[in-house]
């Protein structure tokens, strides 16, 4: 098989669909075609093909393919034939001559390179328009992941929940021919094509058209739910069900979760004792207030058993978002830690994608099993005393070692937000003349990657003072970003009369100057270890969060004062150093800037 050439070949149809029905389902429609062709054969579609070509009749096509299929003796179950002709009315919109060109043209490949296709459908749009995981060639790494962390041996059953078009299914199926799998599909369309692809390849795999959250009292021995991310629960459907569950009855206070992690609740129910079930959630869900209940009743009661945080982009395009696996059972012995898996770094990246090779997922699964870099064992006492926040990045190890470590919270005066303001009235109250007003605000782009605070700050001018006046900075606190991936901070020097204002994206700590040295502070947020522990208390996905309650929490060393203001004395040289360097450097490409105009002028007429 040349798979570029076949490829190739699908990406021609695949345009010329859209081009001439302007369909955002055309890699669909190729795979639902491509199924009808193995089920009836291409013999019987070269026949359908010729003759509406003789007999031009609009719709005839369609009605062509159903009777051929409801003729074809290639396959045994009544089902399959009404999976089928469902299929087919999918293309009843479709003009004829359209219709020829497509499955005539699918039906010029060999049929091996067609179920290759069927098996492993590549095109991304299939992701991104039907919000579908693992229904590319790509993802057929989370596949592969998945099932050798389930571990699956001759189990009662296997079930997927949301299975899309059982591209996981099929994957484990091919592996483990002995196995009973099941799937959930809540899109009709999808869950006959699945089902479909099942039955050519020859599976054991039943898919039913069902909600997420169905009720079962069927036991299984592995689960594994890809539930699209942040779809909204209706919790008046939602509690009767969980209300069956004696699992969440008895353990868990209803509130409004997010359906991603709802669903740990309710398919435990369905896990057998000895069985393990693996849940695919955004990062939000392992840290966010929302969930917080759930995480506390799964910790408490001793069924999670690992966190393995997976790399940014692994799941693109389907989502964008930072992704965790969660691995919960029933069976673990009070005296089992939580296995932490930091997986962040353990793939290949280029520049437009990143992906688990076959020894990413070796050494993945290895971890899971053995001890080794990268892992770590975290107690329930540890997680419980974290308030039941499970990033990873919380229990990671920096390898520094924190020197009487005191929560920051506890040596400070005040932590606080700066003052929210939206851009529009922003460009009102900024003014071009600094002369009028003693009020200045400070954005982010004020702080440089140097480490200080640039010299002119945005004057702007303020009538009703009582709203800024808690958001004014005091000389020697420290400015630091409460939003980005990469965290500025300073320190605030007031100068003449300047009253400066915070803005709404930067947070100011103001320490007690007793006890904790601002200059100090900055020198500890400076090292590796102290930018480990604002790592630490990062939340979010796409966008990183700081907040002053995290704050609060985070541990700083705490030495003896003398030492701080040595420190302090130490820093405050060399930021002055790095100062002069850099207006050293900005007044020499100047001159560089200006060399060219300076030389015109001295050139004689």
């Amino acid at each position: 098989m040349n798979t570029l050439r076949v490829q190739s070949h699908l990406k021609e149809i695949q345009d010329y669909i859209n081009y001439k029905c302007q369909r955002s389902d055309a890699s669909l429609l190729m795979l639902e075609a491509s199924s009808i062709i193995i089920i009836i054969g291409k013999e019987q579609i070269n026949e359908i093909i010729t003759y509406v070509k003789l007999n031009l009749v609009s719709r005839h096509m369609v009605f062509g393919i159903v009777e051929g299929i409801q003729k074809s003796t290639n396959y045994a179950e009544r089902r399959i034939q009404n999976l089928i002709c469902s299929l087919a009315q999918n293309f009843i919109d479709i003009p004829d001559t359209i219709l020829i060109t497509l499955f005539d043209s699918l039906a010029s490949l060999d049929e091996e390179d067609l179920k290759e296709f069927i098996l492993n459908p590549f095109f991304k749009d299939l992701a991104q328009n039907y919000k579908l995981l693992n229904n590319f060639n790509e993802m057929n790494m989370i596949n592969d992941l998945v099932v050798k962390l389930l571990d699956i041996k001759n189990e009662k059953g296997i079930l997927h929940a949301d299975c899309g078009m059982g591209s996981f299914l099929l994957k484990a199926a091919q592996e483990y021919k002995d196995t009973c799998f099941y799937g959930y599909s809540s899109n009709s369309r999808l869950a006959d094509l699945a089902q479909v692809r099942a039955y050519i390849f020859d599976l054991n795999i039943q898919i039913d058209k069902k909600e997420l959250f169905t009720v079962s009292d069927q036991l299984l021995d592995n689960i594994y739910i890809t539930y699209p991310f942040n779809v909204k629960c209706d919790m008046d459907e939602m509690i009767p069900k969980l209300y069956w569950s004696s699992i969440a009855k008895n353990n868990l206070r209803i509130k409004r979760y997010s359906s991603n992690m709802l669903s740990c609740v309710f398919f435990l129910e369905q896990l057998s004792y000895n069985g393990k079930m693996i849940v695919l959630v955004p990062e939000g869900g392992l840290f966010n207030s929302v969930d917080k209940n759930i995480r506390e009743w799964m910790i408490n009661n001793n069924y999670l058993d690992a966190v393995i945080s997976l790399p940014v982009g692994i799941l693109s395009p389907y989502t964008g978002v930072k992704s965790s696996l969660l691995v919960l059972k029933k069976n673990r012995a009070l005296t089992d830690k939580v296995i932490m898996i930091d997986a962040e770094e353990m793939c290949h990246k280029t520049r437009r994608e990143t992906i688990f090779t076959g020894e990413d997922i070796d050494s993945i699964v290895n971890l899971y099993v053995h001890s080794g870099v990268n892992k770590y064992l975290v107690t329930r006492e540890e997680i419980v005393q974290a308030d039941y926040y499970l990033s990873i990045q919380k229990y990671i190890d920096s390898g520094e070692v924190l020197i009487n470590g005191t929560e920051l919270g506890k040596m400070c005066t005040n932590i606080f937000r700066g003052y929210q303001i939206n851009a529009q009235n922003l460009d009102n109250i900024i003014t071009d003349n600094p002369e009028i007003t003693p009020y200045r605000i400070i954005n982010i782009s004020d702080l440089t990657n140097e480490g200080f605070i640039v010299d002119e700050l945005t004057p702007v001018v303020i009538e009703d003072i009582s709203k800024v006046q808690k958001f004014l900075l005091e000389d020697g606190d420290i400015v630091l970003t409460a939003k980005n991936t990469t965290i500025k901070c300073a320190v605030y020097e007031q100068k003449n009369n300047i009253k400066t204002i915070l803005s709404g994206n930067l947070i100011a700590i103001r320490t007690n100057k007793k006890v904790l040295n601002p200059f100090y502070l900055k020198t500890f947020l400076d090292s590796e270890t102290g930018k480990a522990q604002l790592s630490s208390i990062q939340t979010g996905t796409s966008i990183k969060t700081i907040t002053p309650k995290n704050l609060e929490k985070m541990e700083v060393s705490l030495l003896p004062k003398t030492d701080q203001d040595e420190l302090a004395t130490k820093y405050v040289k060399k930021i002055g150093e790095v100062k002069e360097l850099i207006n050293k450097y900005v007044s020499v490409m100047n001159e560089i800037e200006h060399i060219y105009d300076e030389s015109i002028e001295i050139i004689p007429d």
